[in-house]
């Protein structure tokens, strides 16, 4: 969300090459997934920051900074002058207003103009995440700066990817519901009851304020909403774009759905949270029969990958909103796909036009 908007716009306007653009990718999700990992980023939602806002502001920083070259001095004033930036309030979620959709581009536009002004000289505290009036005093709680120096696999190896269009911790409830109708063959009038069991920090985030998550007044409540996306999920057997609207959150079937669904926190599922997102779902039929389903890592996560070919479809369906002529889609996934082997990056943001 904040670092592959800096990477296309950044290569485009130094002319990299397609491995400079993968490098800088490389650098931005490492800097972002590593502080937040110090950060004990589950901790700044109870405080009401929004951490993809905040620690994305980092991470594009560091991606704009390697396609411009900096030298280390010029990269850590980058940082330096980006942690004045870092900000991103989830006072949205009370009330479904679109204030979070700005984070992502926030965060880039932040890491842009950190690495340009570092670029001309402009310095910034070299202590920005460490210090006493730093990052991780400012925002965080518990925070374990020994994850800053970890080893082994790079972070960017175990990036998720969604294939449901909502909220993260809203994607094993889907997985688990679509897995039982699915399985067993249930139309969702044939349902009494179900039951939605969260860890505490998704419970809190689309399972709360139960008022406004069993009465979403807009896409974006949906998105943020465990009873809208089961329900939905339940009722067309999918749950994409065209499942959160304005429109389709005031359905009647699915609000009827939604009447039948209980949402609860789990305190056996906690021990599995940040680890993975873990959802468990039990189905209870008019007839009396019960189903459950505990999905731990959802389909997309580096556990229970999407295929390359799923990835192909996802593509292709969002692709249909924007009308794109089919050579032309065709020549974007393959310039992705040989994205090493591109001198110049611009060859491909044209394809984007």
């Amino acid at each position: 969300m904040a670092i592959m908007p800096v990477v296309l716009a950044m290569a485009e306007e130094t002319g990299a090459s397609g491995k400079d653009a993968l490098m800088a990718v490389t650098a931005g999700y490492e800097t972002f997934i590593k502080i937040g990992k110090a950060s004990n980023y589950q901790s700044m939602f109870v405080r009401g920051f929004h951490p993809t806002a905040l620690l994305g502001m980092f991470g594009a920083t560091m991606a704009a900074a390697r396609l411009l070259k900096l030298d280390i001095e010029k990269a850590t004033n980058a940082m330096g002058i980006v942690g004045s930036y870092v900000s991103g309030n989830l006072e949205c979620y009370t009330d479904g207003s679109y204030t979070k959709r700005l984070h992502g581009g926030t965060a880039s536009s932040a890491g842009v103009i950190s690495a340009l002004l570092a670029k001309k000289g402009y310095t910034g505290p070299k202590t920005i995440l460490e210090g006493t009036r730093g990052f991780f005093h400012a925002y965080c709680l518990d925070y374990r700066l020994e994850e800053l120096f970890t080893t082994g696999v790079f972070e960017i190896e175990r990036v998720s990817f969604k294939p449901h269009a909502c909220c993260r911790f809203n994607q094993a409830g889907i997985d688990a519901v679509l897995e039982i109708v699915q399985k067993h063959d249930i139309h969702w009038k044939e349902i009494r009851s179900i039951l939605i069991e969260l860890s505490e920090t998704p419970y809190n985030i689309v399972g709360q304020p139960s008022e406004i998550k069993f009465n979403p007044q807009s896409a974006v409540d949906g998105q943020f909403s465990a009873p809208y996306s089961v329900a939905i999920a339940c009722i067309e057997k999918k749950a994409f774009l065209e499942e959160y609207t304005n429109e389709s959150v005031k359905r009647p079937d699915v609000l009827e759905c939604m009447d039948k669904i209980t949402v609860k926190h789990s305190t056996e599922l906690d021990r599995f949270f940040p680890e993975s997102f873990p959802t468990r779902v039990s189905i209870t039929t008019r007839e009396g029969k019960v189903y459950a389903e505990e999905v731990r890592y959802p389909k997309g996560d580096p556990e229970n990958p999407l295929s390359w070919d799923e990835m192909l479809q996802k593509f292709n369906r969002c692709v249909m909103t924007f009308d794109m002529q089919e050579d032309r889609r065709e020549k974007l996934i393959e310039a992705v796909t040989n994205l090493e082997n591109i001198e110049d990056m611009r060859d491909l943001t044209a394809l984007l036009y």
